[in-house]
């Protein structure tokens, strides 16, 4: 956050000018903050940096200045493509806790059962469930990001309605790998339960995922706003 004195300063639209910066990451001071019940192998510790001087020119807005390439990937919006970004975790992880499901039915006769996960008429309802979900939130996701795109390389700049159905897209992945995840760990009885399982990593992580500000359950609203002919009530988009 830019500041002048003690208060941020402010773009000529009002909003607070926050701009990303650069340094070598020796000038920081990690902080051991990453202690989370979901994705810990990213380490995304807190850091410290004192009177560092970082040039202008090291520096982007966050709301997008001029890009410097041409090219429709640095023509969109920064929170469009950064969305994406943040919204393939769950998307792999939802993928990842499907694939491990289907190994575990393979090889897993339930104790009070007397034949595979995979023979069991509720566990393939549970995995045909899961898999068309979670191809259905992809596809919407692969549809705005294609449209976004379309845009961005015909010069184009993208509407209010394109910038939500991408937002609205990121968000509905987050919740169906929520939703993908707890059919699979459902599926795998006491298994999932175990540190040697997948699945307890699979749940765990895309729970967490799902936090991120750029695909939590709180974008839908946003997106809807916009649908409505409302303002959509957030600069983060």
């Amino acid at each position: 956050m830019v500041l002048d004195g003690d208060a941020p300063r402010r773009k000529p639209d009002g909003t607070p000018d926050a701009r990303i910066v650069f340094f070598p990451s020796a000038a920081a001071e990690v902080l051991d903050t990453w202690d989370v019940g979901g994705l810990r192998g990213t380490g995304s510790h807190d850091y410290r940096v004192a009177d560092l001087f970082v040039p202008e020119t090291h520096t982007v807005s966050r709301a997008g200045d001029t890009p410097l390439l041409s090219g429709p990937l640095y023509a969109l919006p920064f929170h469009t493509a950064f969305g994406v970004t943040i919204a393939a975790v769950p998307l792999g992880i939802a993928r990842a806790a499907l694939d491990s499901l289907r190994e575990l039915s393979a090889s897993k006769t339930p104790r009070i059962g007397s034949v595979l996960l995979r023979d069991r008429p509720v566990i393939q309802a549970a995995v045909g469930r899961a898999e068309a979900v979670l191809r259905a939130a992809r596809a919407f996701l692969l549809e705005a990001c294609h449209e976004a795109w379309s845009a961005a390389s015909a010069d184009v700049p993208l509407s209010l309605e394109q910038r939500a159905l991408v937002r609205l897209a990121c968000a509905h992945v987050a919740e169906a790998a929520k939703q993908v995840v707890q059919i699979a760990y459902d599926a795998g009885g006491a298994t999932s339960v175990y540190e040697t399982c997948p699945l307890q990593r699979c749940f765990r992580d895309a729970y967490a995922a799902a936090q991120h500000v750029q695909v939590q359950s709180g974008n839908f609203e946003t997106g809807g706003r916009v649908m409505l002919g409302i303002e959509p009530g957030t600069p983060i988009l």
